[in-house]
């Protein structure tokens, strides 16, 4: 629940413009998720989200032949995730709407991105380019806006 008290009140009184949701390659709850061991709560329940994105994108992780290459593919999946999450929230639903309809409003905000963090070279990536264009069925979700300004 901190996370989502944390969006609201960076949204609704710091009135933030960006939204970044980090995720990194070599990532341990990537590593654990991907295994067939159940652990024990809590451990399990945080890892159920990574291993529901596993599944959704089963087919194209198993085309993947280095176990390396599909970990770093379900890290960048996982963050795509967690942002469509972010923009599913009512506070970021409702700001967007609100900017998207503000003249004064330069873009319509927040903005959320993805990215991901290669600790072995030092490297931030962004993801979100590579997403977008494909989940503009969530503008329909509840009045959400995702292009506009």
């Amino acid at each position: 629940m901190s996370i989502l008290s944390t969006i609201q009140y960076a949204v609704d009184y710091l009135k933030v413009p960006h939204i970044i949701v980090c995720g990194h390659y070599d990532c341990g709850a990537v590593k654990a998720a991907s295994e067939a061991q159940a652990l024990c709560a809590p451990l399990d329940n945080w890892l159920t989200s990574i291993r529901d994105v596993k599944n959704s994108h089963r087919s194209e992780l198993m085309s993947l032949e280095d176990p390396e290459k599909r970990r770093r593919r379900l890290v960048e999946l996982n963050v795509i995730q967690s942002c469509l999450n972010v923009y599913k929230l009512g506070t970021v639903q409702r700001k967007r709407v609100e900017t998207h309809a503000d003249p004064e409003s330069a873009f319509t905000t927040p903005r959320v991105h993805a990215l991901v963090y290669d600790p072995s070279v030092g490297k931030l990536e962004v993801t979100s380019r590579i997403y977008l264009p494909r989940y503009t069925f969530i503008t329909k979700y509840k009045g959400l806006v995702i292009g506009g300004k």
